[in-house]
């Protein structure tokens, strides 16, 4: 297989994706909350365990203690978060809002969690969340219409020398993936694997499937989506008037515009551990949600506080819209089962590799360590 595209390859998927963000706003409000996994004390501990439900407690008492801190974070967190979103969409005052201890889950055949059908229907609220070394990731998805649930997946991948990419490429990456990847400089393709891997992720999360899913029946096109992004670049130097140095610096604030929100919290915010005051207000009762007092004590990393300082500034990341193939084989019969919807949907003529219209996929660099891959079914 060639590793450069052709420039028709290249146009076609430029103006597919074009016709997707045009069309489909949803993408835009995915709204992703980035939480520190820090260490906190025991009274914190206790405090976070009091909105979890019996089972989730026995399941974090389940863990080694070195892992038992950040199992808690998790789920408190997700809770919090779920409560944090509501509040900030109807107002603390409001009966839409609910608090972290009511929120009820549901699981899917390989785990993933969702709200029960009786609170979906009350909320329309999709969600997913991924953690790696220092981090939490939250994405929540406000759907239009709380009738139909939409398929959302969130990854965040650290950055590991340890990692045997090789290996891993020929067992679970395509073809086209491989191709690429190998040929570029031998010191950028660490970099590209983790990047691959997180678009992977989000989106065998998002059809919740896990790693049940063939990894090499699809493949994301970072070649393409650069070029793209490269394309629109250039688009909007010649048609305005200003320097070349500031279309540049607009063209990429716009094209991260059109990716998912991100926003940064601190875990004494989050769960009000430096007042008395917690960071979700209570609708049944007019006077604010009082925990016990708990010393903020946290001690964030440096860069830890520098990624949530940025984000806080800037509230965006500067993210990459990266187009899904399906590459379809006669092999397993997840393959098969995918042919058979493109065909019902009338797209026989591709069966063997199309591009999936009805995915948005999104590829952004936290830091040099650390990105993040979202992907939205719609």
């Amino acid at each position: 297989m060639p590793n450069e595209l052709s420039s028709n390859a290249l146009s076609s998927c430029g103006a597919q994706a074009r016709e997707l963000l045009a069309n489909e706003p949803l993408v835009s409000e995915v709204h992703l909350y980035l939480l520190p996994l820090a260490a906190i004390n025991s009274s914190q501990r206790a405090l976070l365990l009091k909105c979890l439900s019996d089972d989730e407690q026995a399941k974090v008492g389940r863990y080694q203690p070195k892992s038992r801190n950040n199992a808690l974070i998790v789920r408190a967190g997700l809770r919090h978060v779920l409560s944090l979103h509501r509040q900030s969409l109807h107002g603390t005052l409001s009966h839409e809002t609910c608090l972290p201890e009511q929120w009820q889950f549901d699981y899917g055949k390989q785990g993933k969690p969702e709200l029960t059908a009786a609170q979906y229907a009350q909320t329309g609220i999709n969600f997913n969340l991924s953690h790696s070394g220092e981090w939490l990731l939250i994405g929540v998805l406000q759907a239009p219409t709380h009738g139909k649930r939409y398929a959302l997946g969130v990854d965040i991948e650290r950055r590991r020398d340890s990692t045997n990419i090789h290996t891993i490429l020929k067992r679970y990456f395509a073809e086209a993936e491989i191709s690429d990847l190998l040929a570029l400089d031998a010191s950028k393709q660490r970099d590209r694997f983790f990047d691959l891997w997180a678009l992977k992720e989000s989106y065998i999360k998002a059809c919740g499937k896990g790693l049940a899913m063939v990894l090499a029946s699809f493949s994301f096109d970072i070649n393409a989506a650069r070029h793209l992004q490269n394309s629109d670049s250039t688009d909007s130097t010649d048609s305005t008037s200003s320097t070349s140095s500031t279309s540049s610096i607009n063209s990429s604030s716009n094209n991260s515009s059109q990716g998912p929100k991100i926003h940064s919290l601190s875990l004494d915010g989050l769960f009000g551990f430096n007042s008395a005051e917690s960071g979700v207000v209570s609708v049944n009762s007019p006077e604010p949600v009082t925990p016990e007092p708990v010393s903020a004590d946290i001690d964030y990393s440096p860069a830890q506080q520098a990624v949530m300082t940025r984000i806080n500034r800037a509230e965006s990341l500067n993210w990459l819209s990266v187009p899904l193939q399906l590459g379809l084989n006669a092999g397993s019969g997840l393959e098969l089962e995918l042919k058979q919807e493109l065909e019902q949907a009338g797209c026989s003529e591709k069966a063997d590799t199309a591009a999936d219209n009805s995915w948005h996929s999104y590829l952004a660099q936290l830091d040099e360590q650390y990105r993040i891959g979202v992907s939205v079914g719609l």
